[in-house]
Parts: C-alpha cells; sequence; structure tokens
C-alpha cells in the first residue's frame, strides 16, 4: 500500500499526463470501476479549470483567435505548463511566451505581445498595496538631496516594450463585440499600475521609459536622466515625470544607497 503522500504524487502526475493512470488508482477506486474512467473525470475536471483561468486572464487574447483556436491553444499550454502553485494567481505567466513559439498562431505575430500586456494587467491588480509619493514630499526630498535622490516604483509597477501597437489592440478587444482594429507596427512602451482601485496602462516616451527603467535598477534620479539625455522625448522629460508622480508611479523615495 503507497502511502498517502505516494498516491497523491502519483495521482497528480497522471492528472497531468496521458496515462491510464491504472497504477495510481488501483487501490483507490471503488471495485467494478475501471481506472482509466476515474482518472479521465478528474483530468477533464482539471484541465477545463485550467482552461477557465486562462480564458479569465487572456479575454482580448480569446477573442482575437476565436473561443475554438484559444481552446485548443490553451490545452497543449496544459500539457507542457502544469500548475506547481497551491493558487491559480500568476497561472498562465509562460502562455505569451507559449504563444511565440506556438506555430499555428504565426500568423498572428502581435498576439503574444497582446497577451504579454493582458498577463501584466492581472499581474498588477494582484500586486501588493502601497500608497503612492506625494508630489509634495518628493519636491522637498528633491531639494534636500539633489541629483542623488532614489526612487522606488510602486510595487504595483509593470514596464513593457513591445514591436506592436498592442495597446490599441488589446482596448479593441477587451469586452464582448470587439471594435474595428489596426494592427501598426512600431516600438511602444508602456507602464501599467495600479496605485490605487483600478489598474492604468499608460504610453510613454522611450526617455520616460528609459528613466523609470534605470529607477527601477536602482540608478539616483540623476544617472536614471542622464541614460534617457539623447533618447526620443528628452526634451519633454521634466514634464513627463511630473505627470507620472502625480500619477503614482513612486511609492518611496530615498538617498542614493547603491554602491
Amino acid at each position: 500500500m503507497l502511502s498517502l503522500a505516494k498516491l497523491q504524487d502519483r495521482f497528480s502526475a497522471c492528472l497531468r499526463a496521458s496515462a491510464s493512470g491504472q497504477d495510481a488508482l488501483e487501490d483507490l477506486v471503488a471495485p467494478g470501476i475501471p481506472p482509466a474512467a476515474s482518472l479521465a473525470i478528474y483530468r477533464n475536471n482539471v484541465r477545463s479549470r485550467f482552461a477557465d483561468a486562462l480564458t479569465d486572464v487572456f479575454p482580448a487574447t480569446r477573442r482575437i483567435v476565436g473561443d475554438a483556436f484559444f481552446r485548443f491553444a490553451a490545452g497543449c499550454f496544459i500539457e507542457g505548463h502544469p500548475s506547481r502553485a497551491g493558487t491559480l494567481i500568476g497561472f498562465g505567466r509562460e502562455f505569451p511566451g507559449f504563444l511565440r513559439a506556438f506555430e499555428p498562431a504565426a500568423s498572428l505575430p502581435y498576439l503574444p505581445d497582446v497577451a504579454a500586456l493582458e498577463f501584466l494587467h492581472r499581474d498588477a491588480f494582484h500586486a501588493a498595496e502601497a500608497v503612492p509619493l506625494d508630489a509634495g514630499a518628493l519636491h522637498a526630498l528633491a531639494e534636500r538631496h539633489g541629483d542623488a535622490l532614489g526612487l522606488k516604483l510602486h510595487p504595483s509597477a509593470r514596464l513593457f516594450s513591445t514591436g506592436f501597437g498592442v495597446l490599441d489592440i488589446w482596448e479593441a478587444n477587451r469586452h464582448d463585440d470587439p471594435a474595428p482594429m489596426m494592427v501598426a507596427d512600431g516600438v511602444e512602451r508602456l507602464l501599467i499600475i495600479r496605485p490605487h482601485a483600478d489598474v492604468s496602462v499608460r504610453r510613454v516616451t522611450e526617455a520616460g521609459f528609459a528613466v523609470l527603467v534605470a529607477l527601477d535598477d536602482g540608478l539616483p534620479l540623476g544617472q536614471a536622466i542622464n541614460v534617457a539625455a539623447n533618447l526620443s522625448g528628452a526634451a519633454s522629460l521634466p514634464a513627463e515625470l511630473a505627470t507620472l508622480i502625480a500619477g503614482g508611479t513612486f511609492s518611496h523615495a530615498h538617498p542614493e544607497t547603491r554602491t
């Protein structure tokens, strides 16, 4: 007789695989119930729940390709990416990368980036809470510490750069009865953030994006601005930073501590 822990491990492995489950269930099922039939019920329920979870996280992606194609792709993904956590929060993190290599979706090169934006939107929603930095308090700290001031992005902040205009595509397909959309090429830089109750997605300039990345890497404000000095949007960077601050992009400010 297997121990409970070993039986659970074997049962879990059979749920993820396509084996009959004879060995896993022979000591568990009642007489007269074929183990393969019993396992099929559990397996179908588990995979259906995982597919439903992906549908919840990637509604725009599903609307773009249609329900049948999405369920097919989800099934293929679930086969190779079983959840290893005790919660569905975070499930689907690898789905955008899976779509990049998914040959049936090759005719929609923007699709993985739409999926990536959707996951980041959900990820930001579940991020830790923090009170956004007050502009007045930041101004006082900036006067005191100057260019050595460090800024910490809000815990919900997610930075995403894409080669397609995915924000418009995503917005056109967020709800039922999708609006007509045009697929535009060109780099788009996005800030996904939830400083208060709702998640917002904001376009930022090349310079603004570089500053945010540098700050997130731990550079002080002065050095972060220098990184962006020759990039597109640098001339309007002071106004953009003011908008980012007012929008709750930062949660903490501190003197430089990086070595």
